[in-house]
């Protein structure tokens, strides 16, 4: 019979290897009290653009599009297995899906039919796979567009409708019977409405960022209950790209978005009376943006794109403020876009990207080291683990 001192030393001595092969192995990082780990979720043609992830507690869904098949799919982790399927492949060539989960799990996606210049929706009933068309004929519906789902589960869309030299802003929610739809900002000759983000607040009122793209600058609206309301956020040179949108536990807006003008991501929010921005790093080249809020209101931020100091680096990459500093970290190396970001009710970080460079539908996500402190849970992490 084995020594228990013996045994005890192998079973340290085993674990203490483990984690030195997750690290070492997955890149892992530890700047911010957390380890990454990385997975390919799908490689089967190239797939994975236009990425949109939401979280059935703390299990990842993801929207996405499948170039290979002009299709649209949805890939969520069922234990450790992801389920893979595919939704819409009639003709979908796709461009922006938005990804975002019922109180019964169910996906709901919006998302542009390219060829139809359609504005699509797609939700599944329990059993299977609804599609309807919400606007078309006319212009292309729907190029940029993002979904949330109201306190009773109906869908709200805001989304660009743009034409052959001007696009508009709208916005179609569903009340239980109809959609419908109305125009928010851009009339005549002006082009406005890329680069949506949606969020509704406590009492279902959509809150919309975007770009003016005549001026190239930053905008808000906000519905009060009564009418809109449209604001300039920023009007530096060329400012709007990619934005993202998340509200704070007092209804006030965070924008993070894309400067191409000075090459940075900046962050904005709004503090109840004045609106705040800051540069979050700079030498950064076509990024995309995603942000979300920690359970301290505090901004966490997915971005990918070339980082150019003084040779270019492209990756995947993860911001965030502690409520003193900005930190920044590398999730992932290599050409990567359409990063969508989520935390979970532990403030996990969750990611679903597409690597371009293998033209793979990617997914990252942090784990605390305490619970790496559970022996059975570390040798499981790295078993399901892909480089």
């Amino acid at each position: 019979m084995m020594n228990p001192k013996i045994k005890r030393w192998l079973a340290f001595t085993s674990l203490l290897l483990t984690l030195v092969v997750a690290l070492w192995g997955s890149r892992c990082y530890a700047q911010g009290g957390y380890l990454w780990f990385r997975t390919t979720v799908d490689s089967e043609g190239n797939v994975g653009a236009h990425t949109s992830l939401a979280l059935d507690g703390d299990a990842p869904c993801i929207s996405y599009f499948d170039a290979s098949n002009s299709a649209l799919k949805y890939a969520h982790l069922v234990g450790s297995t992801w389920q893979v399927e595919t939704v819409d492949n009639t003709g979908y060539d796709g461009w922006s899906t938005s990804l975002a989960l019922d109180s019964a799990g169910h996906p709901h996606i919006s998302y542009h039919e390219y060829h139809g210049g359609i504005l699509k929706y797609a939700h599944y009933d329990g059993t299977t796979w609804q599609i309807e068309d919400v606007e078309s004929y006319g212009a292309r519906y729907g190029l940029y567009n993002s979904l949330a789902l109201d306190s009773a589960g109906h869908p709200h869309i805001a989304y660009s409708k743009v034409g052959t030299s001007w696009s508009t802003l709208r916005y179609a929610y569903y009340d239980g019977t109809t959609w419908h739809k109305e125009t928010v900002d851009g009339l005549g000759d002006e082009d406005v409405g890329y680069f949506v983000s949606l969020a509704l607040d406590a009492d279902d009122h959509p809150h919309i960022s975007y770009q003016d793209t005549t001026n190239l600058n930053l905008r808000y609206a906000y519905h009060d209950g009564s009418t809109w309301h449209v604001e300039v956020v920023d009007s530096g040179l060329k400012v709007g790209y990619y934005t993202s949108l998340a509200l704070d536990s007092a209804g006030h807006p965070h924008i993070a978005y894309y400067d191409d003008g000075e090459n940075t991501l900046n962050y904005a929010y709004y503090d109840g009376s004045a609106w705040h921005i800051e540069r979050v790093v700079q030498f950064l080249y076509k990024a995309q943006i995603s942000l979300t809020l920690d359970s301290n209101g505090h901004p966490h931020i997915g971005y990918c794109g070339k980082i150019c100091p003084i040779e270019c680096e492209e990756g995947l990459y993860h911001a965030y403020y502690d409520g003193a500093s900005w930190h920044k970290e590398e999730v992932d190396a290599g050409e990567i876009t359409f990063a969508s970001l989520a935390l979970d009710d532990q403030d996990q970080i969750h990611i679903g990207y597409y690597d371009a460079d293998n033209g793979d539908l990617r997914y990252a996500h942090t784990i605390s080291p305490s619970s790496l402190t559970n022996r059975l849970y570390l040798p499981l992490v790295v078993r399901n683990y892909q480089p």
